[in-house]
């Protein structure tokens, strides 16, 4: 799974997003959202990561590795969470991650990178028989619609525009 943030001002209002990748079912799970409500930057990236670690286990997984590109997250798992604000995202999070059999968080400077390649070498290494039928679904929420991709090429295609839109956004 790839969480990923963007807050401006920081705090101001956040749009989260997750991915998370099925490597049994080559399924593509996504979700984005907005928060108009006062959100820090660190605050979001607990946020996303809660849902999406809710959603996997709602999808059945029982192994998880997350990726994202905030050092803080991936060191709290090491060390205490000092900041008030926190500390009960982090309990939350620490009370999800225990109900896998495996959970990993690692921090990846490039996440935006990170997640094209993890997608694009997805579909490279598959069959072409298989690739047809991988698809990507959108976890409904309030804001977002539900889409569904039955091919490689849409699903790429689909990060591509996704994280265009984000930078977009970053700098309007």
């Amino acid at each position: 799974m790839c969480i990923d943030v963007s807050c401006y001002p920081n705090p101001g209002r956040a749009t989260m997003a997750y991915v998370i990748v099925n490597n049994v079912s080559n399924e593509v799970f996504h979700k984005k959202w907005d928060i108009s409500a006062r959100t820090t930057n660190n605050e979001a990236y607990y946020i996303a990561l809660i849902e999406g670690l809710k959603s996997a286990k709602n999808y059945g997984a029982n192994d998880i590795s997350v990726f994202t590109n905030s050092e803080l997250v991936c060191k709290h798992m090491k060390y205490e969470v000092r900041k008030v604000n926190l500390n009960p995202l982090y309990k939350e999070e620490k009370n999800i991650a225990v109900q896998f059999q495996s959970f990993t968080i690692n921090h990846h400077s490039d996440i935006k990178r990170m997640l094209s390649g993890l997608l694009s070498g997805t579909m490279s290494t598959l069959g072409e028989s298989v690739k047809d039928k991988v698809v990507s679904k959108s976890i409904p929420s309030k804001s977002a619609t539900t889409h569904c991709y039955s091919s490689g090429i849409c699903i790429f295609l689909f990060v591509i525009f996704f994280l265009a839109s984000v930078i977009v956004w970053l700098f309007h």
